[in-house]
């Protein structure tokens, strides 16, 4: 082989050598500016997978419901120590034996209750609560509780002149277990009714009457 060839070869071989390193160069420096790009993807849908988890949107699962008490079931809050629905218990008119021996207790001066009979296809419903109050002067209010059904209709409290009613109840004894009863009008054996008793700026108590 000439000598003028060989020198060929051998400038070939340079050249293809130094094409490789250039090459290898680039793709070196392709890849390291892909990879912080990639490796910022990969933790943001990582961050967005973690801080998908346990979110819950309003009213979904996972938000903690009130628990609804049976009768007899006793729950509490802020005012009360306990309080429970110790029975329900229908009457066909205020003035009964049945509806005076839950709403009057014999106080001086107290005046006897109406002669007032439920409408056609109404009963009259008389819900006795007993609770302990945490501190003086805790009343249940008519304020402080609302009766609805399984369709959402409210049922407003009957008027009753007694001192074991709502309306005129004695300021209970702290911590001492006290009776107090709201009457109510609704349809006859009417089901899915629910009572929450909900002091202002309390929390609620709720209780499936029957």
């Amino acid at each position: 082989m000439s000598l003028k060839r060989q020198r060929s070869l051998v400038w070939l071989v340079v050249l293809v050598l130094m094409f490789s390193v250039l090459a290898g160069v680039t793709g070196c420096k392709t890849k390291s500016d892909e990879e912080p790009g990639a490796a910022q993807s990969d933790s943001q849908n990582q961050a967005g997978e973690t801080s998908g988890e346990g979110q819950t949107g309003g009213g979904g699962e996972g938000q903690s419901a009130t628990k609804v008490l049976a009768l007899g079931e006793k729950g509490s809050n802020k005012a009360v120590s306990e309080v429970e629905i110790a029975k329900a218990t229908v009457v066909d008119n205020l003035s009964s034996a049945d509806a005076v021996a839950l709403l009057q207790n014999g106080a001086p001066g107290e005046s006897p209750e109406a002669d007032k009979k439920p409408a056609s296809g109404n009963e009259l419903l008389v819900v006795t609560f007993s609770y302990k109050a945490k501190q003086e002067k805790i009343l249940i209010r008519p304020t402080d509780i609302k009766l609805v059904d399984g369709d959402g209709v409210e049922y407003q409290e009957v008027s009753t002149s007694g001192h074991g009613g709502i309306y005129n109840q004695d300021p209970p004894e702290v911590g001492v277990s006290t009776q107090v009863s709201a009457v109510y009008e609704v349809p006859e054996g009417k089901t899915g009714l629910v009572l929450t008793y909900q002091p202002w700026g309390d929390t609620e108590v709720v209780f499936k009457v029957r």
